[in-house]
């Protein structure tokens, strides 16, 4: 036998890496991040604490893995840069839509209320989130703005800051409604119309300025 074969190991069963993911969602959602056990969410997802640990080696990487996988059914499959050849108005209300959905959706509100109580005593959980939830988002944005602009469409000196101003936009007041529960959750019509809304005001900033008609002789 090859180094290579012995080397290679098991392949890892994506059905149970999904079935850890979920319970990892159930067991932090309900218990908090300290308090949940890999021993709790390995009997959840109804397979050993052996096979969670081949998966991910610790609790907070679980973490990471479970916000990540959840981010990752919003955004585009192939990445933002798939939808480059998109005309910008129509890109940015898929991207758009997709986000708040996923931004007044229960779990990401319940995701946010507890990190936000206990972040207080483990900065790290902050950190964890943004590092696998917002930043990946941002990155893939700023990468689609580019592109963009390197095509003439839009007129941007700093992706990073117009990304930014994006996804505030986005959020509004509305999240922090939502979290604090002051808000019901906005109805499909509601997304639609603040999307809409958000991207209009994106584009008059930074979208691609007609150019100016010469001035008529006398």
């Amino acid at each position: 036998m090859s180094a290579k074969r012995r080397g290679a190991g098991r392949p890892k069963d994506e059905s149970k890496r999904a079935a850890i993911l979920k319970a990892a969602g159930t067991c932090f959602l309900k218990s908090g991040f300290a308090r949940a056990s890999m021993d709790a969410i390995a009997e959840q997802a109804g397979v050993s604490k052996l096979t969670v640990y081949s998966h991910f080696r610790n609790k907070d990487l679980l973490f990471k893995a479970m916000i990540a996988a959840k981010c990752s059914e919003h955004r585009p499959p192939g990445g933002h840069l798939e939808l480059a050849g998109q005309d910008p108005r129509t890109s940015l209300i898929q991207i758009g839509t997709s986000f708040v959905r996923l931004m007044v959706s229960p779990d990401v509100l319940a995701l946010n209320r507890l990190v936000a109580t206990e972040s207080v005593k483990n900065r790290k959980l902050a950190e964890l989130l943004y590092q696998a939830g917002p930043q990946p988002t941002l990155d893939g944005f700023v990468e689609l703005l580019r592109a963009w602009v390197a095509k003439g469409l839009m007129e941007i000196c700093d992706p990073e800051r117009a990304a930014d101003h994006y996804f505030s936009l986005l959020r509004g007041m509305m999240q922090f409604r939502l979290i604090m529960s002051i808000d019901k959750a906005p109805t499909e019509d509601e997304i639609e119309r603040h999307v809409e809304d958000c991207v209009d005001m994106f584009l008059r900033a930074y979208g691609r300025k007609p150019a100016a008609k010469p001035l008529r002789s006398l």
